[in-house]
């Protein structure tokens, strides 16, 4: 992609952001703070589908403000779609929105830009830029596991295509789908999923690589999604948990995140009363708990599930964030830089079975120095994966974004 200067000033941007991700989504905040170091004007609006208790609030900062739709129909793909479609009709959630965006845009002169973090939330970015503010523009963050969508997202991505202004991919293995799929978008940029630098626990993660091959306890990790109805193999992993627990006396293990599926906290109940204080279910953890724990971990896991579509290269913050705290990754899935990866990840595909998975990692623990090489080999890697060097290509999208569009 053709590269240019940035010659726009970034305070004549002002920045919404549209999403129904989670709250602590290290991309979407990730983003928001480099807008913020840069001065540019940015307010995330969060839209939460089908909850319980519908509702709306704003932070005491005035810059994050959530949008909590009711729920309308329950289960079921087709249920799925009806979810989107009664939350795009509702005069409720569009009552609420425009009193937010009203509230927001009050800066004459500025370029709206609506940063769309999720193909549902297009439509609603193209309603606002085609009837309510029709000097805006859309850019459409495309997260890589949108290349395996079907149905809505498509339908989504398909309508909206000729009003969106620029796109920001994961992964370089994405340009050309992309292109397939929103053939007008003139402009795209790469921002893979690498973590801000945090040396905070420099001194703790030197420590523990050092002291890996006489230490009492191997301590595993895993933070982040339990949906066993998306693409990760959480019961995989939990099985996987089970035998080495099993095996091992001196595994730990320890699984952040949050989910109400009554079968994984029955398991997640099992083990901790069979292996109490060394398998911790600790629940959501912020941003700060995540990375206490992580930095004290050996390995870390990424199973995704073998009857999930494999297609889609992938660029997961996890992988990054294991290798910056000098984590074993243990990864299942279609990743980027499977080259650099295999110098310190125990990698495997979707034909290789669990048992393979636990009788390699057992091996790993009974040879602690092949782990220590491994911890030394993730740290020295991280250094190539820091988000600092691929931050500014945000302001290079909006400056050709909004040159494009003025010219």
């Amino acid at each position: 992609m053709k590269q240019t200067q940035n010659t726009t000033s970034p305070g004549t941007y002002h920045i919404i952001v549209l999403d129904h991700h989670l709250k602590n989504d290290q991309r979407i905040n990730r983003h928001i703070e480099y807008c913020k170091k840069k001065q540019i004007p940015v307010d995330r609006i969060r839209l939460i589908l089908h909850h319980k208790a519908p509702g709306h609030e704003t932070n005491k900062a005035g810059n994050e403000h959530q949008l909590k739709s009711p729920i309308m129909f329950k289960g079921g793909t087709f249920n799925y779609a009806l979810v989107h479609l009664s939350t795009f009709l509702s005069p409720w959630v569009w009552y609420n929105l425009l009193k937010f965006v009203r509230k927001i845009v009050q800066i004459e002169g500025s370029h709206i830009i609506f940063h769309v973090h999720d193909p549902f939330l297009l439509i609603f970015g193209v309603v606002l830029k085609v009837f309510r503010y029709n000097s805006s523009y859309i850019i459409y963050d495309r997260h890589e596991y949108y290349e395996e969508m079907r149905g809505i997202g498509k339908y989504c991505e398909k309508l909206s295509g000729s009003f969106i202004d620029g796109v920001v991919l994961v992964t370089d293995s994405q340009v050309q789908s992309t292109k397939k799929q929103l053939p007008g978008v003139d402009h795209m940029v790469v921002i893979p999923n690498y973590p801000d630098i945090d040396n905070r626990y420099t001194n703790r993660i030197y420590e523990k690589i050092s002291t890996v091959s006489g230490s009492d306890r191997i301590n595993f990790v895993y933070i982040g999604s339990l949906s066993t109805k998306v693409d990760r193999d959480i019961f995989g992993m939990v099985d996987i948990c089970s035998a080495l627990l099993k095996k091992f006396n001196n595994v730990h293990i320890t699984i952040g995140g949050t989910t109400s599926e009554k079968e994984l906290l029955g398991r997640f109940n099992i083990l901790t009363s069979m292996y109490p204080g060394r398998f911790i279910f600790a629940g959501y953890l912020n941003r700060d708990e995540v990375v206490y724990h992580t930095s004290n971990a050996h390995f870390g896991f990424l199973l995704l599930d073998i009857n999930s579509p494999y297609r889609a290269s992938r660029s997961p913050n996890k992988i990054f964030d294991y290798l910056l705290f000098g984590v074993v990754p243990i990864i299942r899935a279609n990743i980027d830089e499977k080259e650099n990866l295999q110098r310190c990840s125990l990698l495997y595909g979707r034909e290789d079975s669990l048992g393979k998975i636990i009788q390699d990692i057992g091996y790993y623990i009974e040879n602690r120095e092949l782990i220590q090489n491994y911890m030394k080999e993730a740290i020295n890697l991280s250094q190539l994966y820091s988000f600092e060097s691929v931050e500014d290509r945000y302001s290079l999208l909006y400056n050709l974004a909004c040159k494009n569009k003025e010219n």
